[in-house]
This record gives C-alpha cells, sequence and structure tokens, in this order.
C-alpha cells in the first residue's frame, strides 16, 4: 500500500496519508497493539488513528491510554463520536481522547454549547451524509443537520465514508450536497478549505495546502 501510495503521488501529484482504524469492540489491548503498529509505519505513510465503532457500550475513556500514545507520537486523532450516541460522545472524545477531528458528529446539533466549542476551538466534523441517510440517522439531505451546522460556523468536511458499500465518492457527495442544500460555490471552497486545515500534516504543508484551495485563490480576475 505505501508503494502505490507512493506511485500515486509521483504519477499525479495528489498527496494522501493513512490512517490506522481502532475498533472500540476489540477492547483497548488490542487498541495498544494498534497504535504501535501505526507509530511504527510512520515512514509508509500513516498520519493518525480513528477510533470506530460502537460509542455507547465502549466509552472514549478505555481508550485514552491507547490513544495518549498515539498522541505523544506525532499522530492525528479523529474519532468517531456523536453518530449513533448523543453529544456528549462528542464532548467525550474531545476531552479524553484528544481528538481534532470526529467522524460524523451529527447529533452535536443537540448541544448549542457544543456547537459554540467546536467553532471556537476549531474541531473539525467529518460528514457523510449518504452514510447519515443509510444508517437511518437523518430523514433525507434537505433534512440532515448538516445545514444547521454550518449556520452555526462548526468547521465541517464533506465525506464519502465506504465508497464501495455506500455507491457513491466524493464528488457526488458534494453536489449532492450543494444541490439539495442549495450551497454557494463559496461554501464548498471554504469546506476544502477546512478540510485542508484539519489534514494530518506538518504546520507548513497544512498552511500551504489551506491557501491553495482558499476561496481567495479562486477569486475570478477577468
Amino acid at each position: 500500500m505505501a508503494a502505490a501510495r507512493t506511485r500515486a503521488e509521483a504519477d499525479t501529484g495528489i498527496r494522501t496519508g493513512f490512517l490506522i482504524t481502532i475498533v472500540r469492540e476489540r477492547g483497548p489491548e488490542e487498541a495498544e497493539e494498534r497504535v504501535m503498529d501505526a507509530l511504527a509505519c510512520r515512514d509508509c505513510g500513516v498520519v493518525g488513528v480513528d477510533l470506530a465503532g460502537d460509542e455507547e457500550n465502549y466509552p472514549p475513556a478505555l481508550f485514552s491510554r491507547a490513544l495518549g500514545l498515539a498522541r505523544d507520537g506525532g499522530l492525528g486523532i479523529t474519532a468517531h463520536a456523536g453518530e449513533f450516541a448523543g453529544p456528549s460522545s462528542v464532548w467525550t472524545a474531545i476531552y479524553q481522547l484528544g481528538a481534532r477531528r470526529i467522524g460524523h458528529g451529527i447529533r452535536a446539533v443537540e448541544d448549542p454549547t457544543l456547537l459554540d466549542y467546536l467553532r471556537e476551538h476549531d474541531v473539525t466534523l467529518e460528514i457523510c451524509p449518504t452514510s447519515n441517510i443509510r444508517l437511518g440517522l437523518a430523514p433525507s439531505l434537505a433534512a440532515h443537520p448538516l445545514r444547521r451546522l454550518l449556520d452555526a460556523g462548526v468547521p465541517v468536511t464533506i465525506n464519502s465514508d465506504d465508497p464501495l458499500l455506500l455507491d457513491t465518492d466524493m464528488s457526488r457527495e458534494m453536489e449532492n450536497v450543494a444541490r439539495i442544500l442549495e450551497l454557494s460555490v463559496d461554501q464548498l471552497i471554504r469546506m476544502m478549505a477546512t478540510a485542508a486545515r484539519a489534514a494530518f500534516l506538518p504546520e507548513s504543508d497544512r498552511a500551504a495546502l489551506e491557501r491553495e484551495v482558499s476561496p481567495e485563490a479562486h477569486i475570478d480576475t477577468r
């Protein structure tokens, strides 16, 4: 996989990084093993770890040691939260795990104080519209919490979750969001700039990427 990543970057100029997923149901001991794997593979392009799985029955506190090791080792931390469980799971992912990105996080809309915190501390929600609808977390894209999150100034990105299972991709997700929620081109570009700002990259690289995709870089000067 690392070799393919290197070839793809050489052929296309597109930079990528790997996240190693920690599955809650497999317990904290295996979580620590996966973190050690991730740290050992940093030279192969591993940039972070993602805590996923049953957020209601396997709370973040069980994995605080494992993700602390990842954080101390310089890896980015993202955690699924606020998907099937409520806003409290987002709070604990932030405070107990140090997560700077939250997978899904759509139930943050139920807690105005949390919305303020996410905006003020630049914690990014990785929104997956099609996934949320297929799993019954939103009745439709028109009724999806994304609009409320945007209106609250929360940093959000648009993601495909699992393209093979959901028969979607990034372009389709962005197109659907723009059409159904009537988002402007500027709003779409700002979400891409948010994604660049939240990328698990060295600070100088992250800042350069954000400048490249920021709205100011796309102003038509004709």
